[in-house]
C-alpha cells in the first residue's frame, strides 16, 4: 500500500469511526433522558417509548458494522485491499442494509405514535398518520428482503468466489428505497403543521412549536445526502464508494432517533429549569390564554404526572372553565384555578367572586 493509499484509509477510518460513534452516543443519551422524562413525571412508558428502543438498537447494528469496515480499509480501492478485507468490507456493507430499513420503521412508527397521540383526535390526521404507519411497514418488509435476497446465494453479494448471479438494477432499487424514505420522513414532518397552524395561539407560540417539529428536517438532509451517494455507488468496488452513503445512513438514523425523543425532554427542563416552570400565572382574571412553554410539546403534570391530552378534550375543558366562572354563590372571597392542557398548551382560567355577607339584625330590636 503506497503512501497516499495509506493516507486515503486513515483519514476515512478516522472520520468514519468519531462522526458514527459521536452521534451514535448523542441519540442514546437522548433516549436515556427521554426515558427519565417518563419516570419523572407520569412512569408509565408508552408504545412509541418501547418502538423508539427497538429502533436505536438495531441502528447499533449499523454503526458497528461501519466502524469496522473503518477498519477494513474502507476508502481504498478494492484492489489495493488483500482479498479477505475486501470480503470482510463487503460484508458489513451488506449487514448495514438490513439494519436501515428496520431501525428507521421503527424510529418513525414511534414518532407516528407520539403525533397521533398529540392530534389524533382530529379524524383526517388520525388517518393519515395510520394509513403512512401501515406504509412503513411495508416499506421496510421490501426494503429488508430484497436487500437480503438481490444476490443468489445471498452471499454471493460479498464473496465472489463462487457460483452466483445479482438481480440487475442493483443501484437503482437502492436509489428507490432511499427516495421513498425520504417521502415519508417529508410526510410525517408535513402531518401536524396545519393542525399547529389553526389552534387559536400567538404568532410566535406557533413558530416555536413548528420550530420543534421541524428538527426532523435533518433527518430528511441526511436522507438526500445518502440518495446522492448512490450516483456514485460502484457495485463492484464497495471499499472506495460506500465510505460516505455508510455515514450517511447512520447519521439518519441517530438524527431520527434524536429528533424523535426531543420534545418528549419537558419534564426534565421543568424540574432542572425553574425558569420553564408552567405554574406561573398570567394574573388574576385573565382566561383562557394558551402558552407553549419554552417550545417543547408537553402538559402540565397532575400529582406529578405529565400527560398529553387530545384536542377534542380542550372544547369540553373549556366550557367546563367558563360555567364556573359565570356560577355565583353565597361564600367568602375564594379563587379556583384550572389548568387546560394541550401539548405545551397551558390555559389557565380564574375566578374571583366577592359576596358581602348580609347585614345583622341588631339584638335591641
Amino acid at each position: 500500500m503506497d503512501l497516499n493509499v495509506w493516507k486515503t484509509n486513515e483519514y476515512w477510518k478516522t472520520v468514519s469511526v468519531v462522526v458514527v460513534l459521536v452521534f451514535a452516543v448523542l441519540a442514546t443519551l437522548t433516549y436515556a433522558l427521554r426515558i427519565y422524562a417518563v419516570r419523572i413525571s407520569s412512569g408509565k412508558f408508552k408504545v412509541e417509548d418501547y418502538l423508539m428502543g427497538i429502533g436505536l438498537l438495531l441502528s447499533y447494528g449499523a454503526t458497528v458494522a461501519t466502524i469496522l469496515n473503518a477498519f477494513h480499509g474502507v476508502g481504498v480501492p478494492s484492489k489495493e485491499l488483500p482479498p479477505a478485507e475486501a470480503r470482510s468490507l463487503n460484508f458489513g456493507s451488506w449487514i448495514i442494509q438490513k439494519f436501515w430499513p428496520t431501525s428507521m420503521a421503527f424510529i418513525k412508527i414511534s414518532i407516528i405514535f407520539f403525533l397521533r397521540s398529540l392530534f389524533g383526535a382530529r379524524p383526517i390526521v388520525r388517518r393519515c398518520l395510520d394509513v403512512l404507519s401501515v406504509i412503513i411497514a411495508l416499506w421496510a418488509t421490501a426494503a429488508l428482503l430484497t436487500n437480503t435476497f438481490q444476490c443468489w446465494p445471498p452471499s454471493y453479494y460479498y464473496n465472489k468466489n463462487q457460483t452466483g448471479h445479482c438481480m440487475p438494477g442493483q443501484k437503482q432499487f437502492f436509489m428507490a428505497m432511499g427516495s421513498l424514505a425520504l417521502i415519508e420522513d417529508t410526510v410525517i414532518l408535513l402531518i401536524p403543521m396545519p393542525t399547529v397552524w389553526t389552534l387559536k395561539v400567538r404568532l410566535r407560540q406557533k413558530i416555536a412549536v413548528t420550530l420543534i417539529l421541524s428538527l426532523g428536517s435533518l433527518v430528511c438532509i441526511f436522507s438526500l445526502l445518502r440518495i446522492t451517494e448512490f450516483r456514485s455507488f460502484v457495485l463492484t468496488d464497495l471499499s472506495s464508494s460506500s465510505a460516505l452513503e455508510s455515514i450517511f445512513t447512520c447519521l439518519e438514523m441517530n438524527f431520527a432517533a434524536i429528533c424523535g425523543c426531543l420534545p418528549l425532554l419537558r419534564p426534565i427542563f421543568r424540574k432542572f429549569l425553574p425558569s420553564t416552570n408552567g405554574s406561573r400565572s398570567y394574573g388574576q382574571g385573565s382566561s383562557n390564554q394558551p402558552n407553549f412553554q419554552s417550545g417543547f410539546l408537553s402538559a402540565s403534570s397532575r400529582n406529578g404526572a405529565t400527560q398529553f391530552q387530545k384536542l377534542s378534550e380542550l372544547n369540553s375543558a373549556t366550557a367546563v372553565a367558563s360555567k364556573v366562572k359565570g356560577s355565583s354563590s353565597e361564600r367568602n372571597e375564594t379563587k379556583t384555578s384550572s389548568e387546560i392542557e394541550l401539548k405545551g398548551i397551558e390555559m389557565w382560567t380564574s375566578v374571583r367572586q366577592d359576596v358581602r355577607p348580609a347585614s345583622v339584625p341588631d339584638s335591641n330590636e
